[in-house]
């Protein structure tokens, strides 16, 4: 999982799957994740194409609770994600993709980010944010249950 002489691969196939950690509050009686448990923008996820399920739940050095033991894993599809525009009240156009952000002990550290009119940006608004975590929310398949 080592960045070692390895470069950005912002190549995603449609088919590529995302791994998500999660905790037992983030999801539904039915085991559905909730909207809540995305972050939009900057999802934090690692990709399949270097990684297994279970890497998502290794903690970075600075993860300080040991909360992560109980963590659970859930997956989405790249092709899973938002394709057209979000258009907010105010007339912004959101546009989501996701790019290759390898940490320095993750290589497979990927992120689900937004531009607003074609620029990046790490705010959006409160209607587009909530559309987008229902639609990921969906969308998304528990693989590791977590524990309680």
């Amino acid at each position: 999982m080592f960045i070692y002489r390895r470069v950005i691969d912002d190549d995603f196939s449609p088919d590529e799957i995302l791994f998500v950690r999660c905790c037992a509050k983030d999801l539904n009686p039915n085991g559905t994740l909730k909207p809540a448990a995305f972050h939009v923008p900057k999802q934090s996820t690692n990709r399949d194409k270097y990684s297994k399920a279970g890497d998502v739940l290794i903690p970075d050095k600075t993860e300080k609770s040991k909360a992560w033991i109980y963590w659970g894993v859930a997956t989405l599809r790249v092709r899973d994600l938002p394709q057209g525009p979000e258009i907010a009240g105010n007339g912004a156009q959101f546009t989501f993709h996701v790019a290759h952000r390898p940490d320095p002990d993750n290589f497979s550290h990927s992120e689900f980010l937004a531009l607003k009119n074609g620029q990046p940006t790490e705010t959006v608004t409160d209607s587009v944010r909530k559309k987008v975590k229902t639609d990921l929310a969906l969308r998304t398949r528990l693989h590791v249950t977590p524990l309680e």
